[in-house]
């Protein structure tokens, strides 16, 4: 009798279950075995994601046995009428291999064969009652331990359906990522075109004091500019995921950054009064200016955005040594606002991520912070914030000089 129980660290999703080797010491009845710190080891090692590269460090690991001479895997896959792929291998005999894989496929149990010098053995590698492919071996002996390489395939099995299982999760998410960035491309053209007309006869409109045509013209512009920002986080969500979001520093004044970007967050807002201090001086580092611009004004426009009753909005810009004797600059952005639930200050910084507290009150896609976090991040940077609910935010950066 075997006891069957999940293995920590692996996928439920896979709805697969680990032999656990202590059934093999307590049920078998056997005494424990030399190879048993190694194929504790083997089960608890991380592999590769890439199922070759599963495969070879699989392989690489069979071979540190001593009685391991030679060691293969070949791969059926989802595919079983193809002929098996050989994935990886040390020392074997494609050939002979290959047929003697196809043999003990076609009968669906190990195959031991003996030779001049080794022993041949192969173990089909099965999950969820699906052959996948086989491992070969050769080994010195006949296998006197034919549960440890029962083991050892059972668990080969459920490492290469999983990377196969991972490998077709990044490439639908990376044709996810290439589809936003082109529905992004295609969408903001005909968006940009509009702006243009609007702001074209809202110059027109201001020019002849007429005042209805003035107020609708402005909304259009103001609508348009929002939806070509949510189009451009979703453009940014993409290139961060396919890591095609590229910094480009220069020398840049910090103080005349943050100035820049109060004053436009300033004139978007009458209910609320936008206080700058420490900025007077400049503070000189390496940025890309476009992007800690773009940082700074989504921490402030969160500060805007969830304080809904006014009030003011503190930022502070100071620079000092840290520990280490390197020069950072500390940006902080504190509101009066409704805060962020305990717990939660980490969680907002995810992608699609919001406090709990403002969950379908407020508009946006919850990606101004995830994208301020990784391009921070870039920067050598960090960003987080300190709150509680209904009793205001403070988020800050820190930026290396």
């Amino acid at each position: 009798m075997l006891l069957i129980t999940p293995l920590n660290g692996v996928s439920s999703d896979l709805r697969t279950q680990y032999i656990v080797i202590e059934a093999w010491i307590v049920y078998m009845s056997i005494p424990i075995s030399p190879s048993l710190p190694w194929l504790l080891d083997f089960v608890q090692s991380s592999f590769s994601d890439d199922l070759v590269g599963a495969a070879t460090q699989i392989v690489a690991r069979l071979c540190e046995q001593a009685e391991v001479r030679a060691a293969g895997i070949f791969w059926l896959g989802d595919t079983p009428a193809t002929p098996p792929l050989l994935l990886a291998e040390h020392a074997i005999d494609v050939h002979t291999s290959t047929i003697a894989v196809a043999r003990a496929l076609s009968d669906g149990d190990a195959l031991v064969w003996a030779g001049d010098m080794d022993t041949g053995y192969i173990l089909p590698l099965r999950t969820n009652r699906q052959t996948l492919g086989a491992l070969v071996l050769k080994l010195v002996a006949p296998p006197a331990e034919a549960v440890l390489w029962q083991i050892v395939a059972a668990h080969s099995a459920l490492v290469l359906r999983q990377a196969v299982i991972h490998a077709a999760i990044s490439e639908s998410a990376s044709e996810w990522d290439d589809f936003i960035s082109h529905a992004v491309h295609e969408i903001k053209n005909p968006l940009a075109s509009a702006k243009g007309y609007a702001d074209l006869l809202l110059r027109r409109a201001n020019k002849e004091a007429n005042e209805t045509y003035r107020k609708g013209l402005a909304v259009i512009t103001q609508q348009v500019t929002r939806a070509t920002s949510l189009l451009e986080q979703l453009s940014d969500t993409s290139r961060v995921a396919t890591n095609r979001l590229h910094i480009q520093r220069q020398p840049a004044d910090l103080a005349a950054l943050v100035r820049r970007v109060a004053q436009a967050q300033q004139m978007k807002t009458e209910q609320h009064s936008i206080q700058v201090s420490g900025a007077d001086e400049a503070l000189y580092g390496s940025f890309d200016e476009m992007r800690i611009s773009q940082v700074v004004d989504a921490m402030i426009a969160n500060a805007v955005r969830f304080s809904p009753h006014g009030g003011a909005i503190r930022l502070q810009l100071e620079h000092y040594t840290n520990a280490d004797g390197a020069s950072e600059a500390l940006f902080s952005v504190q509101d009066q606002g409704i805060g962020v639930p305990e717990g939660e200050q980490v969680r907002v910084f995810g992608r699609f991520k919001r406090g709990s507290n403002v969950e379908g009150m407020y508009s946006g896609l919850g990606l101004g912070l995830f994208i301020a976090q990784y391009l921070a991040q870039q920067h050598q940077g960090r960003i987080w914030l300190e709150s509680a609910a209904e009793q205001g935010t403070t988020s800050f950066l820190v930026l290396p000089l």
